[in-house]
């Protein structure tokens, strides 16, 4: 295993010039605003190829897709070299090491009434993290594991969901039952 850093391991695509108020409530494809929330989607993708997609702004959060398109508040990290790096593999490190990056967020206070600023991340600081380069066979391995992971959580969220809708419904049914016995 070595470390790397990102800049020797992606290639940094330049900025994307739509703003954060392009996209829409409906689209085939996610809009990334620079934000953890994804909730714009637009019809026709900028970007083509996997990638990692950064916001700049704000709180660390990283996304992966294939096809979307991003705000000028987004760095797009796409893979030099695939016989190095397993691309899905450096977004499950740097998404479950989110410290990393807001570490690297910086910004001033705005006034003395205004003591938060929005925080930003550098390009240079973003290009020169590092993360550790293990075998790709190892990195392929790490990827499977993070993605059951993930899909065990995604069902057990959709059980959760189903649960309290149906304890919802059982307490709507013994209130109906309540005053029916009432009468």
């Amino acid at each position: 295993m070595t470390e790397r850093t990102l800049e020797d391991l992606c290639n940094i695509l330049p900025r994307s010039k739509r703003n954060t108020k392009y996209g829409s409530k409906e689209g085939a494809f996610p809009f990334f605003r620079g934000t953890a929330i994804v909730d714009s989607f637009v019809d026709t993708p900028d970007y083509l190829g996997e990638s990692i997609i950064i916001g700049d702004g704000g709180a660390a959060n990283i996304n992966y897709c294939y096809e979307f398109s991003a705000s000028d508040n987004c760095f797009i990290l796409q893979n030099k070299n695939k016989s190095i790096l397993n691309l899905k593999y450096a977004y499950y490190y740097l998404s479950n090491n989110l410290d990393i990056m807001n570490n690297l967020y910086t910004g001033q206070p705005l006034s003395v009434h205004q003591p938060l600023s929005v925080r930003h991340l550098s390009k240079s600081s973003l290009k020169n993290i590092t993360i550790p380069v293990h075998s790709l066979d190892k990195q392929y391995e790490i990827v499977e594991y993070c993605e059951n992971n993930e899909n065990n959580i995604k069902e057990l969220e959709k059980e959760i969901v189903e649960n309290r809708k149906r304890m919802a419904q059982y307490m709507k049914d013994s209130r109906k039952i309540i005053e029916f016995w009432k009468i």
